[in-house]
């Protein structure tokens, strides 16, 4: 059987038609391909088409996401514009937020989909004793052996630092890492005596008197400080902060319950995140929101 291509080329054209139109509306340009196949016709949008061969995107979109506030300044600064917006949002998951594509002044909409991202990762040791707040009651041995495993995070009070003043708020005294540690043997020893006695000495610290379980000996007064300092970062990543603990213990059926408390996390959580966001604001030279923008 012979092939005409000519003949197969015309029938083709006979039976499909494909024009290009330009389709102009509020001042944006549209090209479509109208196609049409006997009483078959279809309008095909070629922006997708166009894009698939681009040397370039139109414009930037998506979201570069930060591992410090470091390097969340410096991509910022790189990328920023005239509209450029940044966001700090101060909820229990903080973050910090550039919109580079951000709408512009005389409510000028623009895309707004061009993102830096920062998400202030919580440092192990923040998180460590955060576990240890919301377990809140530990027994004697519990308290002895977390005060030794974690006594490099514990550090001596400034005597010129807020702290000082502080405890003499609260009334209470400050342990040092040399006062915490001997606290914490003198505890382990303890683990199978009962409290005799417990009562404040009038110096802001107490005394816990124990008793042997066995007859015959009896357990001498151990000092108890009723704060000490932690030295931790709050985020991965970042400087050491100073962090009060308030130390308090409960005797329940005659055995030592004790409850070391963060000093208002919330607070300082707040406002180390406030502190990071206004150094991003100064280093870029950008307007800065508390707050989330638009989805």
């Amino acid at each position: 059987m012979d092939f005409d291509i000519d003949k197969i080329a015309a029938a083709v054209d006979e039976g499909w038609r494909t024009n290009i139109q330009t389709i102009e509306a509020d001042g944006v340009k549209a090209l479509v391909a109208d196609i049409r196949k006997d009483d078959h016709r279809e309008i095909v949008d070629l922006k997708n088409i166009i894009d698939h061969w681009r040397d370039k995107p139109e414009r930037i979109v998506g979201v570069a996401r930060m591992q410090s506030p470091e390097s969340f300044a410096e991509l910022v600064e790189r990328q920023k514009n005239a509209a450029t917006a940044l966001f700090c949002d101060m909820a229990s998951a903080p973050s910090l937020t550039a919109v580079i594509d951000y709408h512009g002044t005389g409510a000028k909409a623009e895309w707004a989909n061009h993102r830096i991202h920062y998400a202030f990762p919580l440092s192990d040791e923040w998180k460590f004793w955060q576990s240890i707040m919301v377990k809140g009651r530990l027994n004697q041995e519990e308290f002895a052996y977390l005060i030794e495993d974690r006594i490099a995070d514990v550090v001596k009070a400034k005597d010129d630092g807020p702290e000082i003043e502080l405890a003499k708020m609260m009334e209470v005294a400050i342990a040092t890492p040399a006062e915490l540690l001997t606290l914490s043997r003198g505890l382990q020893i303890r683990v199978a005596q009962v409290v005799k006695e417990a009562r404040n000495v009038g110096t802001g610290a107490d005394q816990i008197v124990f008793e042997e379980t066995h007859e015959g000996e009896g357990g001498g007064p151990l000092k108890v400080a009723g704060m000490f300092i932690l030295s931790i970062p709050i985020f991965a990543g970042d400087e050491p902060a100073r962090i009060p603990v308030r130390l308090r213990y409960r005797v329940i059926e005659r055995k030592t319950i004790w409850i070391p408390q963060l000093y208002r996390p919330d607070l300082i959580l707040r406002e180390t995140v406030q502190r990071a966001a206004e150094k991003a604001a100064a280093t870029t030279k950008l307007p800065l929101f508390y707050g989330s923008p638009e989805a």
